[in-house]
């Protein structure tokens, strides 16, 4: 990596040069210096990040609104962000709902954490025992086959032209400021 210096001040230094006066330029002198980030060495050092959930009110007050749902067997949830969507799957799974999932990457139906148990025991974790269906709508809909399913959408993927009249509720989690989000949700 080349940075450009005054051989007057050697503490002025440019790291790019096309935009300086051509006479300027004329001037100044090129010397290599290590890359800040790998060190001259080429390779840089692999950092894996890792989501840690922290205890928060509104996964309570989930769970309530779910009991609450128990009877019609199904909640629309919209949550503004990823890591929220993520977030209010896990718990619905957990607590027995299968969830219709829509965000900006299209459906996705996932069973209840106790029906992929079953399904497959080693792989009960929260992010595997993924069941696709061509019609996940179809599924929300078939009460007597699919009696508790949580639908949790980013508003702006499954906020819109949507009619799922069979919940009595809708719960907004993490949202944006943008109303446009929560007004056809």
């Amino acid at each position: 990596m080349g940075e450009w210096f005054d051989p007057a001040d050697e503490t002025r230094v440019y790291r790019a040069i096309d935009m300086l006066d051509p006479e300027l330029v004329k001037s100044l002198r090129k010397r290599e210096v290590p890359c800040p980030s790998c060190g001259g060495t080429g390779a840089m050092p692999k950092r894996v990040r890792v989501t840690k959930e922290v205890p928060c009110p509104k996964d309570k007050a989930l769970k309530e609104l779910l009991d609450e749902c128990e009877e019609t067997g199904r909640i629309v949830a919209f949550a503004g962000f990823t890591g929220s969507v993520d977030r209010v799957t896990n718990i619905c799974r957990r607590e027995g709902w299968d969830v219709v999932r829509c965000d900006g990457r299209g459906f996705l139906v996932l069973p209840n954490l106790a029906t992929a148990k079953k399904k497959d025991d080693e792989a009960a974790e929260e992010s595997s025992a993924q069941v696709l269906y061509k019609e996940p709508l179809d599924y929300w809909a078939n009460l007597l086959d699919h009696p508790r399913v949580a639908f949790v959408a980013h508003p702006e993927s499954g906020g819109l032209s949507l009619t799922l009249v069979e919940s009595r509720m809708a719960v907004f989690w993490s949202n944006s400021w943008k109303s446009e989000y929560r007004a056809q949700a």
